[in-house]
């Protein structure tokens, strides 16, 4: 045997079965074969290597079909400049770390020679990009930032890129462009100090955000000045500007492109239709209800509702929401930042109360 790795838990992709320890005999490349036994390994075999996984997990390679910042080209669905090579190499070992081997990376904008430029080196994982070449997500990119966007990209369309090697659509619509975690994290902290020269934590941001818009994303839900001031003041911002200056601040930040982002997911989807791709989804409080129309409207295409656990759901929302998609038709993802180090809280009964996903 050229390799026998004893002693860990064991995943063997069936989506449900895990034992708790086991031997993976490996000859030639191949896994040979399996024991679960309390020995965990027949000592009889010989092996020209030994790995003893206690503590670990043996599990065959994870696909992330939802994964950011790990190719050189425009980052986000914002199309801003890309991540230096030092940090793709860190996004990429992170995920090869945590058990990916294949990875989809979703910000939507870049080429297909962009997945290994620069400092950025070929990486073990097995790489792969999406496209979300069409022009209100191109414009929703431009409007929040875009300068990662040269004129190759601007002028990309969905044929060109999957033409040249782009496995799927998306992702339509994201953080940046529909008021999401990268405005809190980002675009708001940046236009503060920008107008007020203070600096503002994204669970400030997210706060005033939330103060000024509501979950959806809608003025109209916005709390009156007067509420407003207490939670300047609850975030450590009292004094610094009226009330006023603020909604306007927010409302500028996050949204210029919503409007843009949310057309674009018609795009995406009646292309996903036209080309036979799957096409991936920003599912979040202010996109869901638009997420369901393009579902009902283009009932041919395979449109995946990306992290419908998303933080902007309250849970029995996210329940009720993912259910609702996946009965007209729509492949629900459920995200977690960490599979391995927060298994013990990762068990499906977690992370669904019925039947959300499928299995594809």
């Amino acid at each position: 045997m050229d390799l026998v790795i004893r002693n860990g838990g064991l995943i063997n992709g069936d989506g449900k079965t895990f034992h708790k320890r086991a031997a993976v005999y490996v000859r030639k490349g191949r896994i040979a074969a399996i024991e679960v036994a309390a020995a965990a390994a027949d000592p009889e075999i010989v092996a020209r290597e030994t790995i003893d996984a206690a503590g670990g997990i043996v599990m065959p390679g994870l696909i992330n079909a939802h994964a950011h910042g790990c190719i050189r080209g425009p980052s986000m669905p914002s199309g801003s400049k890309p991540f230096e090579g030092e940090d793709v190499a860190y996004f990429r070992n992170r995920h090869v770390l945590q058990g990916t081997t294949t990875l989809l990376n979703v910000c939507g904008l870049a080429m297909a020679d962009e997945i290994d430029v620069d400092e950025a080196e070929p990486h073990a994982m097995d790489i792969r990009i999406s496209t979300a070449h069409t022009p209100k997500n191109i414009e929703a990119a431009l409007v929040v930032d875009g300068k990662g966007l040269s004129t190759r990209h601007l002028s990309a369309t969905i044929d060109d890129l999957l033409a040249s090697g782009a496995v799927a659509l998306g992702e339509a619509g994201g953080g940046q462009t529909l008021g999401g975690g990268a405005q809190e994290y980002r675009f708001i902290p940046q236009a503060f100090l920008h107008e007020f020269g203070v600096e503002v934590t994204p669970a400030a941001a997210r706060r005033l955000k939330n103060a000024v818009l509501g979950r959806y994303l809608d003025p109209v839900d916005g709390l009156s000045n007067s509420k407003l001031t207490d939670e300047l003041e609850h975030c450590g911002l009292s004094g610094v500007t009226e009330a006023d200056h603020v909604r306007d601040i927010i409302t500028q930040s996050v949204m210029p492109s919503v409007a843009l982002s949310l057309a674009g997911f018609d795009e995406i989807a009646c292309e996903a239709e036209r080309v036979g791709y799957p096409a991936i989804f920003h599912n979040a409080a202010p996109s869901a209800k638009r997420l369901m129309a393009a579902v009902e409207k283009y009932p041919k295409a395979r449109l995946v509702a990306g992290h419908s656990n998303h933080p902007s759901f309250l849970p029995d929302e996210a329940v009720s929401i993912a259910q609702n998609l996946r009965r007209k038709g729509a492949i629900i993802d459920v995200s977690t930042l960490d599979c391995i180090g927060t298994r013990w809280r990762n068990d499906p009964s977690n992370l669904s109360r019925g039947p959300l996903w499928s299995p594809s």
